[in-house]
């Protein structure tokens, strides 16, 4: 059954206002179809470890009650009124709340799909998936991972590498030593990592980290490395492997892929 439809099956759920106690997860979602929105409010009402803090109808709702509510988690709704799911990501990161995204969606554009990896979105579920898989990626996205569909992240980077995306032109605007930073990142190093490596403090990593975020108009490293895989042909063989793996999900059904250390560019 799919998440749409096991939605509907569900009856209203339950609004709970509070802040998060010990072991819970406080979620905002926000979807601008009732139905759908009341049957996920009573799936995540069904699990004694979440609190909805509030179901929104609309993007900038949504935006509002995750300024108030500070939750862990938010689950949008690409398509909304007023500010789509995407937007509300970009302000969410603009504005460095503390809240992991999670966008659910009938389908996605390329674009959109990209530019939410860009700016650092913990995941993506389809309304077509199980209403287990929401849950599980709720689970993954809690302890600091990312859950995005694998098929769909490979065929949009191909498509945008045959399209020679301007973001990916972007990458050749780094100096030499940022590209060296930036493949050390691909493989998963804190910047406590790359500066044993490149023989400089943390504290000058943090500084070439915060140029080349700038410089590439990003948010996460996860998204760094995104682009580098699509412009410079150094990113190949087992680091091309490894880095498509953290970005993918690796191989098999969409997964969660572990540390919350790939997913913040300057830490």
């Amino acid at each position: 059954m799919s998440l749409v439809s096991s939605l509907q099956a569900r009856g209203s759920g339950r609004i709970v206002p509070t802040a998060r106690r010990n072991g819970e997860l406080k979620i905002v979602l926000a979807d601008d179809h009732p139905i759908v929105r009341q049957g996920l409010l009573a799936l995540l009402a069904a699990n004694p470890s979440i609190v909805v803090a509030a179901g929104c109808a609309n993007g900038r709702e949504a935006l509002g009650a995750i300024r108030e509510h500070r939750p862990n988690i938010a689950i949008l709704d690409v398509r909304m009124p007023e500010m789509s799911g995407v937007k509300v990501l970009c302000e969410v990161m603009r504005e460095h709340l503390p809240t992991r995204i999670i966008l659910l969606t009938a389908s996605i554009a390329d674009e959109e799909l990209l530019t939410a990896m860009r700016q650092g979105v913990s995941g993506v579920i389809l309304k077509d998936q199980a209403a287990d898989e929401l849950l599980a990626c709720l689970d993954g996205v809690a302890a600091g991972g990312r859950w995005l569909p694998r098929q769909l992240v490979a065929e949009a980077q191909q498509r945008q590498g045959q399209n020679s995306g301007p973001r990916a032109i972007h990458f050749h605007r780094l100096t030499v030593r940022e590209q060296e930073i930036v493949s050390h990142v691909s493989l998963g190093l804190s910047n406590k990592g790359i500066a044993e490596r490149v023989g400089l403090s943390e504290g000058t990593i943090k500084v070439h980290l915060r140029n080349i975020f700038d410089k590439l108009e990003v948010t996460s490293r996860t998204a760094v490395v995104a682009l580098a895989l699509q412009a410079d042909p150094r990113f190949g063989g087992a680091q091309n492997h490894r880095a498509r793996a953290r970005l993918d999900g690796g191989a098999g059904a969409p997964q969660c892929t572990s540390s919350d250390n790939s997913d913040s560019l300057c830490r």
